[in-house]
């Protein structure tokens, strides 16, 4: 998708939270978001009309425990917002 951006601050932002220094230090975020969103498999979903969820558990995993990543996209039908779309980034570890 040619108008979407990677701002580092959320890459800034996961790197800053307890359960990324505990679990994931030695992924760079900011490199899988680039090669996330530039990747055939959301390219192909950002094209469908009602939004996306789907899994990024290829990319991001926690080693020995169990964790969960998921990338969403929600399309906004609201004329009086600057943006379509919100991408939302959820990151789980542990639970059931």
């Amino acid at each position: 998708m040619a108008d979407l951006m990677i701002n580092p601050q959320l890459s800034n932002t996961l790197t800053r939270t307890v359960i990324w220094k505990k679990w994931f230090k030695k992924l760079d975020p900011l490199d899988i978001l680039r090669t996330e969103f530039s990747s055939k498999r959301f390219n192909s979903h950002i094209k469908k009309p009602d939004g996306f969820s789907y899994s990024l558990d290829d990319k991001i995993i926690a080693k020995n425990e169990n964790s969960e990543a998921i990338l969403r996209l929600v399309n906004m039908e609201s004329g009086t917002l600057p943006f379509k779309k919100i991408i939302s980034l959820y990151i789980g570890v542990g639970g059931q």
